[in-house]
């Protein structure tokens, strides 16, 4: 694969999946969390509408860009990273936020996986 040609390739990807799906994806006004659903659930319904004929560029091209050169896999990481930042939590406290929300959904998901005999003890102790 051409150098040149694989990056602006992906290049004109990001782009385009950027204008559709940044606003969701860089929209700091809600949590990543918030954001991570909101954005596959984007992702997906731009999938639905193509009636799934159309993957990832940047997964299927990621498997093929061995012989493209440094080049190439420097901007498939940049990409990457650019597409991950936005859904890292900022802050300490965020971050606290975060894992005191996963701690409670799974709790509530082991205590749903509970025999009855044992959630009957526990919700009335």
């Amino acid at each position: 694969m051409d150098r040149p040609f694989a990056i602006e390739l992906l290049d004109g990807y990001c782009r385009s999946v950027e204008a559709k799906h940044g606003p969701v994806l860089f929209d700091e006004e809600h949590a990543p969390l918030n954001r991570i659903a909101r954005h596959f659930h984007s992702l997906g319904q731009g999938h639905m509408q193509q009636e799934y004929a159309l993957g990832c560029l940047i997964g299927n091209l990621g498997i093929e860009i061995a012989g493209a050169g440094e080049d190439a896999k420097a901007k498939l990481n940049q990409i990457v990273k650019r597409w991950a930042s936005p859904l890292r939590a900022r802050s300490f406290k965020a971050q606290q936020t975060e894992v005191a929300i996963g701690c409670a959904v799974l709790n509530r998901m082991l205590a749903c996986t509970r025999p009855k005999s044992v959630r009957r003890m526990t919700t009335t102790a």
